[in-house]
């Protein structure tokens, strides 16, 4: 499997959601390279539901460099149901 880490496209939706204005930043706000590099180590992430949309965005944020990433589900897996699932087990 390749080395993603050094490619751009790995952080261009976390570039998006910095470079962002809000009522937190000012207009003004540059993120710093290393707040992109480090923040899969400073965000924790809660995700509730891991169906079909919840899998894939589980993927996403772990493939973006995300570290701290908790999932709420309460629905069972049943075997007939998992073959589309992308965390599917063996």
């Amino acid at each position: 499997m390749e080395d993603l880490s050094s490619d751009p496209r790995r952080r261009r939706d976390v570039d998006k959601l910095l470079s962002r204005p809000g009522n937190l930043v000012g207009q003004d706000f540059e993120p710093s390279p290393t707040l992109r590099e480090g923040i899969g180590d400073i965000v924790r992430v809660l995700v509730v539901g891991a169906g079909g949309l919840g899998c894939e965005l589980l993927k996403d944020l772990a493939l973006s460099g995300f570290k701290n990433i908790d999932v709420i589900d309460m629905d069972t897996i049943e075997i007939q149901w998992s073959g589309w699932n992308t965390y599917k087990s063996n």
